[in-house]
């Protein structure tokens, strides 16, 4: 009978192998963890653009062009008809989830704010679903078209930005607001 020792050379190659079939198995399994977590990040993004907002009812900003020193003071809004002044401009909105506090800013197309319109104001969330409860929560924010010193900004397109402070949220509002030295009534009615 005989028996047969592997040698070094032979028993050294076995490991290696093992080795390197384990380091495939690591990163075939790091591989499939990667595209798990890519697929459940596209689940999750794709749930956030489909669930309801945080802040609803946005009106505004009305006018959408100002003018802070020498805009008119009584031009017509086409959807209303009433008289409005074109030196500042109104945004209107009500917030959806939970009653929070909010801070609205002025902020130019750098994103640098431009000025702190409400600070800590207390919103609560409407209740019933009916067109007067939703009216009931509103606020209003106004801007003069003024920095923080209170000087008229430099002409271009600025935007609202709304935090949540509760909810650890930050919305820009699309519509933006155009300062401009025109002093014609930017709506025609």
């Amino acid at each position: 009978m005989t028996v047969s020792r592997a040698s070094g050379g032979e028993a050294s190659g076995a490991a290696g192998r093992t080795g390197r079939s384990n380091s495939g198995l690591i990163g075939a399994a790091i591989c499939a963890a990667l595209i798990v977590a890519t697929i459940g990040a596209f689940f999750i993004s794709q749930h956030l653009k489909v669930t309801t907002p945080f802040i609803s009812g946005v009106s505004g900003p009305s006018p959408p062009a100002i003018n802070p020193v020498h805009g008119p003071t009584a031009c017509r809004d086409p959807a209303s008809g009433r008289k409005v002044s074109e030196r500042s401009t109104t945004v209107s909105f009500y917030v959806v989830h939970h009653a929070d506090a909010v801070n609205v800013y002025i902020v130019d197309q750098s994103g640098a704010t431009a000025r702190v319109i409400a600070k800590d104001v207390s919103m609560h969330r409407s209740k019933a679903p009916m067109p007067d409860a939703f009216r009931a929560v509103t606020k209003y924010f106004n801007w003069d078209g003024r920095n923080a010193a209170g000087r008229p900004v430099a002409p271009g397109t600025y935007f609202f930005r709304v935090e949540l402070i509760h909810q650890q949220r930050t919305i820009e509002l699309p519509q933006p607001v155009t300062v401009e030295n025109a002093t014609r009534c930017v709506w025609k009615g």
